[in-house]
């Protein structure tokens, strides 16, 4: 009874469209022009939740552009043009003979 149970329930919890008052699986977040990374619950975080470490703010910065929600908005985070995609004509720079 107790699987059939949480069955149930996590297929109510995957339905597009919930009960009323019930919590959905589905997050709309927007874009990562549209900043929801700055939407953050308004307590801090929990005390036994250690401090990043020197080397992880480090990869933070490098791989998203950003530590904290509170950080300014960064170019890598408008999804720019890949540069595969971009209109250059490789063949007008010739780097070597």
């Amino acid at each position: 009874m107790t699987a059939s149970l949480a069955l149930y329930f996590l297929l109510m919890l995957s339905k597009s469209v919930p009960l009323p008052d019930q919590p959905s699986a589905h997050l709309n977040v927007g874009g990562p022009g549209a900043l929801t990374r700055q939407r953050t619950l308004p307590e801090p975080k929990d005390n036994w939740i250690p401090e990043p470490q020197i080397g992880e703010r480090r990869d933070a910065k490098r791989v998203r552009g950003w530590v904290w929600p509170q950080d300014a908005w960064h170019r890598r985070e408008g999804g720019g043009v890949p540069r595969s995609t971009r209109n250059i004509d490789i063949r007008a720079k010739k780097w070597h003979k």
